[in-house]
């Protein structure tokens, strides 16, 4: 296998990630609260939907919401890069439907489209970092927010999770 298939079968496998938490008031605490998300693969192109397959368990005493966040980090070096100023934007996001108390197996998909007027990530450049993220979290009332971060990557050629059939 060359490297160039090599680094295909990287961009075209699914990533996956898991929180859990639980709440805390003196010395009592919750049962967990728990995620495991799945993204489809780790490159995309500008104006592709991002599919998010998601599972929640709320075994606490509190509703949470699912949310789903695109971001993109610009970071710019000056002085060999000794110095740095990085931009955060949110490019979409989306909120689910909330996921009330005591529930488990709450299994749900949430889509966020890349905009197409985002840039490719960019990597190999001394004085310029573009890089995206996926950020998907369960937010807790009155306590901190449960998140699971995908690192994905914006490229000009379409990545297809499954290859056609060649007859």
């Amino acid at each position: 296998m060359d490297s160039g298939e090599n680094m295909t079968s990287v961009m075209e496998a699914p990533l996956s990630g898991s929180n859990q938490m639980t709440l805390c008031c003196l010395w009592c605490a919750s049962p967990p609260i728990t995620m495991t998300v799945s993204v489809e693969k780790k490159a995309f192109v500008p104006g592709e939907t991002v599919r998010i397959i998601c599972e929640f368990s709320n075994r606490s005493s509190r509703t949470v919401t699912p949310k789903v966040r695109l971001v993109q980090k610009q970071i710019y070096y000056t002085h060999n890069k000794v110095n740095k100023n990085m931009i955060v934007k949110s490019l979409a996001s989306m909120t689910g439907q909330p996921i009330g108390d005591h529930t488990s197996e709450v299994h749900t998909e949430m889509m966020i489209t890349i905009p197409s007027s985002a840039p490719h990530t960019i990597s190999n450049c001394s004085i310029l970092v573009v890089e995206y993220l996926v950020e998907v979290s369960l937010c807790v009332c009155a306590a901190f927010d449960l998140t699971v971060l995908f690192p994905i990557i914006l490229c000009d050629t379409p990545v297809h999770t499954h290859p056609p059939l060649y007859s």
